[in-house]
């Protein structure tokens, strides 16, 4: 039973070309951008979802904001099928040069890491994965990883034990990406929207597996608003999806919340 749920898990991280409601698992990225309002005229909220063994598992994630240095609370232990998911997406048409620092309790550093992963294309590993061959990791682990790059990236990261996940927090150390703006026309899909104020970036979608991601937008503003959904594979490739890859236009009137899933 142990190795089923961690081969489940894994599946979630592995990178791969394309979505599918059924058969294997598929994951990639989502971008969500506004045509009107800019991005304080939306709440954004991407719910992953999977069902296991009958059970009903979901945990809710926000946007995740450009950084260039942030820190992740990891946990892992093989043996109770703890460990910590991280997805990265470079938005940019510039490859990322990613370091990964792993910091025990102590404060001592264990190992680093350096990745690169290629422009507009996202990338997701568990931690075990990353430091395959770090012998703290196979035993009870707790401690920090410290993410840092070249080019502002966008990261998620999801809390395993077992089956159960939770999304963690990432923010940016040591000062701030205001300045940084957000492509407006991520894998030539999303175009002629200048003026708004960037696009709002989901580093993980899956579908397939007993996976399910369901995005919903929430007009927060007094006026219609109109906004745009596209979904990539994890080369920044277009997806076959149940849904359309792209939803180019959809009005969400004030105080209205629109809903897309990946499985249908």
């Amino acid at each position: 039973m142990r190795r089923l749920v961690c081969t489940v898990l894994l599946g979630i991280f592995a990178a791969s070309i394309s979505f599918s409601q059924v058969g294997p698992l598929r994951t990639g990225f989502a971008v969500v951008t506004p045509i009107t309002g800019g991005r304080s005229a939306f709440n954004v909220t991407e719910t992953l979802t999977e069902r296991f063994e009958g059970n009903l598992l979901q945990s809710s994630v926000q946007p995740s904001p450009l950084v260039t240095l942030t820190s992740i609370i990891v946990n892992s232990d093989p043996a109770s099928g703890v460990n910590t998911g991280i997805a990265i997406l470079d938005p940019f048409d510039v490859p990322a040069t990613v370091t990964f620092t792993l910091v025990n309790q102590q404060g001592v550093i264990i190992d680093a890491k350096t990745v690169i992963i290629e422009a507009r294309q996202q990338r997701s590993r568990f931690l075990t994965q990353l430091f395959s061959d770090v012998p703290e990791l196979t035993k009870p682990f707790t401690g920090q990883l410290f993410i840092n790059s070249n080019v502002p990236i966008s990261v998620l990261a999801l809390a395993f034990s077992g089956p159960f996940f939770t999304s963690l927090p990432s923010s940016q150390l040591g000062g701030n990406n205001t300045a940084v703006g957000t492509p407006s026309d991520l894998g030539g899909i999303i175009s002629n929207v200048g003026g708004i104020a960037g696009a709002l970036l989901l580093p993980q979608v899956a579908s397939g597996g007993g996976w399910v991601s369901t995005i919903t937008i929430a007009n927060t503003s007094i006026l219609p608003q109109s906004v745009r959904v596209d979904f990539f594979d994890s080369t920044g490739g277009l997806p076959g999806l149940p849904i359309s890859t792209s939803i180019p236009n959809t009005v969400v009137q004030p105080g209205a919340v629109v809903s897309f899933s990946t499985a249908r």
